[in-house]
């Protein structure tokens, strides 16, 4: 008990406290919300802008590494619209994937990259294009005629492969475009550098972080510019063979496309492979590459919602020059790439009313280097199996026969001999007894050889638009 009544005097004493509650801190007021009032220009909501999917961006990076002409000029990477993302998704790539997989820079070159299904005489069911192989991409998307489907662009890759310089052609040296696209870069660096200084003379600690690592990633671009990253290697043996080849590949949106070369060239295009290379030079730039990506992406968004609303004005305008930047730097890229990698042959067979014609034109009725002579269409599967189409490449195979006799020698009457290789073809076509519409379709096709020869030796293309316009037979085959 004397424990208890000890306690009983420090009770008694706070009783009028509790009573009252005079030395408490409760407030004596009810609550009262107000709205912080700010009248800086804010732009955190584009701050997203910064770390958008942008499909140029991921093919800028890829033709970073790839750089397909470095010796002739250097691709420059801009900090563009969605430009941290490449680098961000291949770090994430490295962190996920095993070490035993597809390097994720290899990966990531694979934008630049699209695979063509051809119809070939060799093993080759596909063929790699590069999107930044501007020469070759354009020819294999030429614009179709009316009639889309009976469009045939024939390209000779032993052209194509042709390094001869040719200066000055588009009205643009090398020096000049090269100097553009470096430019370009170099304003690009110094637009971060001021974005440093303005941030450190305003005391703007987000502002200097974010542009901080925009620069540092601006630098490890630059790094790479210079450096090769990635070489094209051809795997396996190719033995040398100099007879030509064909691989057809047909367009979903119409029209066709042949690509014409000797064994060994289309068999190396076909077994081009990208590889990165392990130097520890290069490691180390694409590990730099990818961490200050990263972090600069990372930064666009917790950075740029606590900058001042001048600096974000700023920092998007990087934004914007380095995605016009691109834009421009692409045309320098494309004007160069076609003043540095030589003539090469190809043909635009289009407005044929039928597929024959095109297919006659294409063997008999271009350039000699375009010729599709030997291209076995049936066995391909691009024509029926039909005797009518077999006796016409036999007729259009004599045909190429006379027209290379005639050119290396001379001294062969090419309309006689041609006149003679349609009648035989009429002859074994049409004997007596044969259904209409089969003897219309072998004077219809005798008609397109006789269209195609007299426009290479010496009639017009408008004459033979004329010829064809009065036909009233438009069927595909």
């Amino acid at each position: 008990m004397s424990l208890f009544s000890r306690y009983i005097p420090a009770l008694v004493s706070l009783a009028p406290t509790l009573v009252h509650g005079a030395n408490f801190p409760f407030p004596t007021g009810g609550p009262d919300a107000k709205l912080k009032d700010d009248n800086d220009v804010t732009f955190d909501p584009l701050a997203v802008a910064a770390v958008l999917s942008n499909p140029r961006a991921d093919l800028s990076a890829a033709k970073l590494y790839l750089q397909l002409d470095r010796e002739y000029y250097k691709w420059p990477h801009t900090m563009m619209i969605g430009g941290t993302l490449p680098p961000m998704n291949t770090l994430v790539a490295h962190l996920t994937t095993n070490v035993t997989s597809i390097h994720p820079a290899i990966t990531m070159c694979g934008v630049d990259i699209k695979l063509i299904p051809v119809r070939s005489d060799m093993i080759f069911k596909e063929f790699p294009i590069n999107t930044s192989n501007y020469l070759l991409n354009d020819l294999v998307e030429f614009r179709s005629s009316q009639f889309a489907g009976n469009d045939f662009m024939v390209i000779n890759m032993d052209d194509l492969g042709d390094k001869a310089i040719r200066r000055h052609k588009l009205g643009m040296g090398s020096w000049p475009g090269r100097i553009a696209l470096q430019v370009i870069g170099l304003i690009n660096g110094i637009l971060l550098s001021a974005g440093i200084t303005f941030s450190v003379l305003t005391a703007d600690v987000w502002a200097g972080v974010l542009f901080l690592f925009y620069a540092l990633h601006w630098l490890a671009s630059t790094f790479i510019t210079f450096s090769e990253m990635v070489r094209v290697d051809v795997k396996g043996t190719i033995v040398p063979d100099q007879k030509p080849r064909y691989a057809v590949y047909q367009r979903p949106e119409g029209g066709t496309v042949v690509f014409k070369g000797k064994k060994e060239t289309l068999e190396r295009w076909a077994r081009q492979t990208p590889e990165f290379i392990k130097a520890p030079r290069i490691v180390f730039f694409h590990w730099f590459w990818m961490t200050t990506g990263t972090m600069a992406a990372v930064a666009s968004v917790a950075c740029m919602v606590n900058m001042r609303g001048s600096m974000q004005l700023g920092f998007l305008g990087v934004l914007v020059y380095s995605s016009v930047a691109e834009i421009l730097a692409t045309q320098i890229a494309r004007r160069l790439q076609a003043a540095s990698r030589g003539e090469f042959s190809h043909q635009l067979v289009d407005d044929n009313i039928t597929r024959t014609m095109g297919i006659i034109r294409a063997t008999v009725g271009v350039n000699p280097n375009c010729r599709l002579k030997g291209l076995d269409w049936i066995d391909m599967e691009l024509l029926p199996s039909w005797p009518l189409f077999k006796a016409m490449l036999r007729m259009l195979a004599r045909i190429n026969q006379f027209q290379e006799e005639h050119e290396k020698n001379g001294g062969v009457d090419l309309e006689a001999e041609i006149e003679e290789a349609i009648t035989a073809f009429l002859t074994e076509t049409t004997p007596p007894g044969t259904e209409k519409s089969k003897v219309d379709l072998a004077q219809r096709i005798a008609n397109e050889t006789r269209d195609a020869c007299g426009t290479e030796y010496g009639g017009s293309r408008e004459e033979e638009k004329a010829k064809v316009a009065g036909k009233s037979d438009t069927t595909n085959v």
